[in-house]
Parts: C-alpha cells; sequence; structure tokens
C-alpha cells in the first residue's frame, strides 16, 4: 500500500502540474485538474495531512468553479461571422462619421481602433501595446475597449457602428 500511495503522489503531482498548463488551451482542462486534487486528497489523507486535504478540496472547488466560468466565457463570445459583419459595418459607416467630437477626439481614429480590434482580434494587453500614452490614447483605447467587451459579449452595445456620430 504504502508503494501506491508514493506513485499516487507523484502522478497526482504530475497531472496537476500537466493540467495547469492545460487550462489556457481549453477550459475543459478545469474537471481534469479538479480530478487530479481528488488523487491528490486520497494520498494526503492515507499520510493523515488534514491541512494538504483541505487544500485539495479548496482546490478541486476551484477547478470546477474555473470549469464554469470559462464555459460561460466561451459560449457568449460572437461568432467570426458577428465579427466579420459587425467589421463590414464599422467599415461602411467610416465615411459618414463626423471626423471629431464635440471635444476634438478625433472619431476616426476611434472608429479604426474599433476596427482593428475586430480585424486582428486584439486583447486589452494588445490595445495598450499599440497606443501605450497614458493621457493621450484615452480615447482610442476606450474605444477599443468597447470593440473588445462586443466581441467577447460583455457589453449592452449592440451594434458598434450605430454608436457613432454621423455627418447630416
Amino acid at each position: 500500500m504504502n508503494v501506491l500511495i508514493q506513485v499516487g503522489d507523484v502522478v497526482a503531482a504530475v497531472l496537476i502540474i500537466l493540467a495547469l498548463n492545460m487550462v489556457t488551451r481549453n477550459y475543459r482542462w478545469w474537471l481534469f485538474y479538479s480530478a487530479t486534487n481528488i488523487v491528490f486528497m486520497a494520498v494526503t489523507i492515507y499520510k493523515g495531512l488534514p491541512g494538504l486535504t483541505i487544500m485539495g478540496i479548496v482546490l478541486s472547488i476551484t477547478g470546477i468553479r474555473n470549469y464554469f466560468i470559462e464555459k460561460r466565457k466561451v459560449k457568449q463570445m460572437k461568432t467570426q461571422k458577428e465579427i466579420d459583419k459587425q467589421i463590414e459595418a464599422l467599415k461602411a459607416v467610416r465615411p459618414r462619421v463626423k471626423p471629431f467630437g464635440a471635444f476634438g477626439n478625433d472619431n476616426l481614429a476611434n472608429l479604426d481602433a474599433q476596427i482593428m480590434v475586430l480585424e486582428e482580434n486584439l486583447d486589452s494587453e494588445d490595445v495598450w501595446d499599440y497606443w501605450p500614452d497614458e493621457e493621450g490614447d484615452m480615447e482610442i483605447r476606450m474605444s477599443a475597449d468597447d470593440a473588445i467587451a462586443w466581441r467577447d459579449d460583455e457589453s449592452d452595445i449592440e451594434d458598434l457602428a450605430e454608436d457613432w456620430p454621423l455627418i447630416k
């Protein structure tokens, strides 16, 4: 039995590390992570380590929770067809958008940022890489973040193209 516990201990450690490296590729690995923590808990129970057993329980619950959070995120993202349609709509509205807003903000640069986010599938880090100036690029980053939120279905905006002030 002692050899089985030692093998279980090593296998659990290797599988947990594997699972943690794979969760970035697919959210289903969170379930595998939770299952490997059950092996870890069996080892800690046998060895009489209640603190590590409780840690294993918490980690298993965390893995299951992350599975459902990530699963919900995957379901909500816009499809490529919806993204392509939005890009077309933004490009179509661009010639009619007022170049500058009431406070001097560059509407066309902001609109172009939204198009770029959708075309190149940028995330928030990418946005800061493209527009790093803390204050000078704030308006552009806000528009880019609007496109990210729309794409990830975390926005109340139904159509980004309808949100721009048009020349009358």
